[in-house]
């Protein structure tokens, strides 16, 4: 089987919760526990709008957004084995493309990559012949998991899935686990 393979940004290749929950931490003057759910609707229980702000400075300044241990091996890698850029789908709003293009400069220097910034990752990835994806959102996973697709989700505090889930590969210990998927970098890539 030929491999298509693309990555969500947020949560995948780049920590966007830690400084969120860091600079929410100091505005409000205590700890946050660990997020048990990670949405607008219900993370920490606090306003959408209030939430939305601390999100988007983030965004904005991709400095405070640190990767995940891996990535520029594994993007690496994955050009190595295949002719194509490096391909990234995310709900991101093209609004945002200048601060993610500095975000992915800023790890991936010299390795080629393609952003789509889309409304149905879904749809995108089935219609473009992606065999797998690289999800942290919980919904989403099931989601393209029940669609067919292949979905490795980096696990965290907020998107724990309990059982097995037909095309739902959990990484425990992160992205840097996708490294034991040969099938991966062994040139099985189109």
């Amino acid at each position: 089987m030929d491999i298509k393979i693309a990555f969500d940004i947020d949560g995948t290749i780049g920590d966007l919760y830690t400084p969120l929950k860091e600079l929410l931490e100091d505005d409000l003057g205590h700890l946050l526990p660990p997020a048990e759910q990670w949405s607008l609707e219900n993370a920490w229980n606090l306003d959408k709008d209030y939430l939305w702000q601390f999100i988007e400075h983030v965004m904005m300044n991709p400095h405070l957004i640190q990767h995940f241990v891996g990535v520029p091996t594994i993007m690496s890698l994955l050009t190595y084995f295949n002719d194509d850029p490096v391909q990234f789908v995310t709900y991101r709003s093209e609004r945002y493309a200048k601060y993610t293009k500095d975000f992915l400069n800023g790890i991936l220097y010299d390795i080629p990559y393609n952003v789509v910034h889309v409304s149905d990752k879904s749809d995108f990835l089935l219609e473009n012949g992606f065999t797998h994806y690289v999800e942290d959102r919980r919904s989403e996973c099931l989601k393209l998991a029940g669609n067919g697709i292949i979905t490795f989700m980096p696990c965290f505090s907020y998107n724990q899935i309990d059982g097995h889930v037909d095309n739902l590969i959990q990484l425990e210990d992160g992205i840097i686990e996708l490294l034991t998927y040969k099938e991966l970098f062994t040139g099985g890539l189109n």
